[in-house]
């Protein structure tokens, strides 16, 4: 009885001209991405930074308009 022996399959191997070029690739793919992440980041900053500037506002409209209420009933 023979024992077949497994037979491996050639694959091709990528070259190093064809690895440098899909690598040159990704790194402007990846150029791309990080410039539109950082502009929707600096979009979002400038909004939080908004928000946070309305709620320090009726923050302060709250306060005064309860000092004022205060300050009227004890004078």
């Amino acid at each position: 009885m023979k024992i077949k022996k497994h037979q491996k399959k050639a694959i091709a191997r990528p070259t190093v001209q064809s690895v440098s070029s899909d690598l040159s690739e990704h790194e402007a793919q990846c150029t791309e991405r990080w410039k539109t992440i950082f502009n929707e980041t600096s979009e979002l900053k400038h909004e939080v930074k908004s928000i946070n500037l309305q709620l320090k506002a009726g923050l302060g409209i709250l306060v005064l308009g309860m000092g004022s209420i205060l300050s009227a009933q004890l004078f």
